[in-house]
């Protein structure tokens, strides 16, 4: 089988292969799966180029984490049927076929879009947990940084469905209608001075109730001024290398719930009861046609090179594709 694979750290553009590899085996308690299309995400360049949480296993590395395909064999134990469309996040993704555990997977209806099953498993279950950690109800204000972000686009999508107000802050107001035609109720620039005055104005001077942040250092800092009492305040990210500050007295007064997040650990904890919850949930919300996951491009796994080229493009207007089988 054809797999795109590396040998050493470094630039995707540099290191990266198309190779042939012996078509893997399930084992026991594991599914083949043929694989149809997989995004290319922050976190894969990551791994490739070494700084990822976790380092790839020489020789011939496999590139990857995100995918959907057909089971095309089950190993021993499982129940999952062959010819299922499945969704997974794991390892090894771009490549013909890949071997996942059954208990990993996410079995999708016959008919579910391709282009959204291949997204499905990451920034969307990034964005549920981080709902499900927040718990933003209908009528309050949740206010989310990095708003133009996958995982920030499919919070908003999600938020708004339940009835939540939503504040996004970004870099560049350009993105601002298109944010709004997802549910945002408010567009503002993260580094306007008046961003504090104008966040007491929208909520009535009580503040948000929710924020979510991707950022940390000084943004981190403002939010714990402008978070409401009994405010819950979840960090999933830190492209700020200082460190956000609070007093302990804004977080005493206002009895404020401080959280970090990490996408893994919340799967890991889940019960098999809640996972199921949770991929019923996203299959209904992400089977809507109204559900938007962009597709930016689409190309070949012999056409990789030109999609890392494509990926690195500022402006894209969502995801790059790698089509297989």
């Amino acid at each position: 089988m054809q797999a795109i694979a590396f040998n050493k750290v470094g630039s995707p553009a540099e290191v990266l292969t198309l190779i042939e590899k012996e078509q893997p085996v399930p084992a026991e308690g594991e599914v083949l799966v043929k694989m149809l299309a997989s995004p290319i995400h922050p976190a894969d360049t990551f791994f490739i180029q070494g700084t990822y949480r976790f380092q790839p296993e020489f020789p011939d590395e496999t590139a990857g984490f995100e995918g959907a395909g057909i089971v095309e064999r089950v190993g021993k134990g499982v129940t999952v049927a062959a010819g299922s469309l499945v969704a997974f996040f794991g390892r090894r993704a771009w490549a013909e076929y890949v071997t996942v555990p059954a208990g990993e997977l996410a079995v999708l209806p016959a008919g579910f879009p391709v282009e959204k099953a291949a997204q499905f498993s990451l920034n969307p279950f990034t964005a549920w947990g981080l709902l499900e950690t927040a718990r933003p109800v209908a009528g309050e204000w949740m206010l989310l940084t990095g708003a133009n972000s996958s995982v920030s686009q499919i919070l908003i999508q999600l938020a708004h469905r339940s009835g939540v107000r939503i504040i996004a802050l970004v870099r560049d107001l350009a993105q601002a209608d298109g944010l709004r035609a997802l549910g945002a109720d408010e567009v503002l620039d993260i580094e306007d001075q008046g961003l504090g005055k104008r966040v007491q104005e929208l909520t009535g001077g009580k503040g948000f109730n929710v924020a979510l942040d991707a950022i940390g250092g000084a943004i981190g800092t403002k939010i714990f001024e402008l978070i409401a009492p009994f405010g819950r305040f979840v960090l999933y990210g830190s492209t700020k290398k200082e460190p956000a500050q609070y007093f302990n007295a804004q977080m005493v007064y206002k009895n404020l719930l401080v959280k970090g997040f990490g996408v893994r650990a919340y799967l890991n904890d889940q019960t098999a009861s809640q996972r199921a919850a949770m991929i019923k949930g996203l299959v209904e919300a992400l089977g809507d046609p109204a559900f938007q996951l962009p597709v930016a491009q689409s190309y070949r796994l012999d056409q990789f090179k030109e999609a890392i080229r494509e990926n690195d493009r500022s402006g894209r207007g969502g995801k790059i594709l790698l089509k297989i089988n």
